[in-house]
């Protein structure tokens, strides 16, 4: 089956069907076929596979696999990995945590997953149209060129004596993280 026009991307599925969400969020139906709302699962489920078989494919396939790694847990090692460096960094930076220890917790776990699937710790607080680019081009790789340069963390995981929400502290524990980690 070829599609005529470039296809749409379906966003919406109800909500009673969980199984179906996630496959949603990337399904691709033609516009003529009335959208997700008018096809019943295996409608969907054929439509997936027609534009797998199309060009679209890789591109699905693509922002498939993204976003299963932007939902995934970074292993233990990493986090570790992540903890000492921000603790370093913090110690020679002579900066501080946030007093809400949760928030250098979450940055670091996302600090790992970026270091797991792109191979650099990217910020993990802003968003990027392509990460990869982002990664190669070096920027906002951490410690990100603001904080290199006038020591403004956006993530706010390193931060001055004279920001209001900095804390006394620059180290951080690895059963810390796990914990706010859930």
């Amino acid at each position: 089956m070829l599609l005529a026009e470039p296809p749409r991307c379906v966003t919406s599925v109800s909500p009673s069907d969980r199984g179906l969400q996630r496959a949603a969020r990337t399904a691709f139906l033609q516009p003529s076929r009335g959208g997700l709302g008018t096809s019943t699962p295996g409608a969907l489920l054929a439509a997936c596979a027609a534009v797998s078989m199309h060009s679209w494919g890789r591109a699905r396939r693509k922002a498939c696999r993204r976003a299963e790694e932007e939902h995934r847990e970074p292993d233990i090692k990493t986090i570790e990995t992540m903890m000492k460096f921000s603790n370093q960094y913090a110690k020679v930076s002579k900066t501080n945590y946030c007093a809400d220890k949760s928030v250098p917790a979450v940055v670091i776990v996302g600090l790992a997953l970026h270091k797991e699937t792109l191979g650099a710790p990217l910020c993990p607080c802003r968003h990027y149209e392509d990460k990869e680019k982002e990664v190669k081009d070096g920027y906002w790789n951490c410690p990100c060129v603001p904080m290199r340069e006038r020591k403004e963390c956006h993530c706010m995981l390193f931060l001055t004596d004279d920001n209001p929400f900095t804390s006394d502290c620059s180290h951080i524990d690895l059963e810390e993280i796990l914990k706010m980690k859930g």
